[in-house]
């Protein structure tokens, strides 16, 4: 049996591996859940939040990481998520969340402000529809 473990994460944008691991620990739909090599395989599911990684050299690494599926395997832990971000630090790790976040709320913003002004040119075209065809 191995003493460690292989990582890896998969998002729609790519796969993040990370090898040489010794204890990983994720949140989960029924608390945190700790996993070291050559655990029964198991599946589970993720919760958004921080997942920690201790690495063979004793290196933390942290991930953060939307909602998703686990599939724990002896020598490897399979990752399933929409996004993930991986940090040395958790401050780097907030950070990284906090201009996601940022982003996102831009993105929202724009995409609002668009439906807002479509509805509107709607509107008007209705109006001028409803002129033209000499509705009261």
């Amino acid at each position: 049996m191995s003493k460690t473990m292989r990582v890896r994460i998969s998002t729609p944008r790519g796969e993040l591996v990370r090898e040489q691991i010794v204890h990983l620990r994720f949140g989960s739909d029924d608390g945190w859940r700790g996993v070291l090599p050559g655990h029964e395989p198991a599946r589970a599911a993720l919760i958004e939040g921080p997942i920690a990684l201790r690495d063979a050299a004793g290196e933390q690494r942290w991930i953060a990481s939307e909602a998703g599926v686990v599939a724990i395997d002896r020598d490897e832990v399979r990752i399933l998520t929409t996004w993930a971000i991986d940090a040395s630090t958790l401050a780097e790790l907030r950070e990284a969340v906090e201009l996601r976040d940022r982003a996102r709320i831009e993105i929202e913003a724009e995409a609002r402000a668009l439906a807002h002004r479509h509805e509107l040119a709607t509107r008007r075209a209705l109006i001028a529809l409803e002129r033209k065809v000499g509705l009261p």
